[in-house]
């Protein structure tokens, strides 16, 4: 299920756990179904990262709709994270 980065952190603090931010590696679908599969299996929540070169690759909204898709697919939260915006323009797309 798709949540936000805050949902996902406000239960993190307060139930007193950890969530991974685990890097999508390439952002292609089998990696990003991969993590939310493992996700779901561990009944854990997970963050999905995303670099803004590999959005220069694949494209920062193919990247968005395949990870909102794949979160959509299972059970725990995930949410969608992008890991070192370059410059405001590229954190607001």
């Amino acid at each position: 299920m798709l949540v936000t980065n805050r949902e996902n952190m406000i239960k993190a603090a307060q139930g007193g756990y950890a969530i991974p931010a685990i890097n999508t590696q390439g952002g292609n679908y089998d990696i990003i179904w991969a993590i939310c599969r493992a996700a779901e299996e561990l009944k854990a929540p997970i963050i999905l990262a995303h670099y803004v070169t590999t959005g220069a690759y694949a494209g920062n909204d193919w990247f968005a709709e395949v990870a909102k898709w794949c979160a959509g697919k299972v059970s725990v939260p995930v949410s969608i994270h992008l890991d070192h915006g370059s410059d405001f323009d590229i954190c607001m797309e």
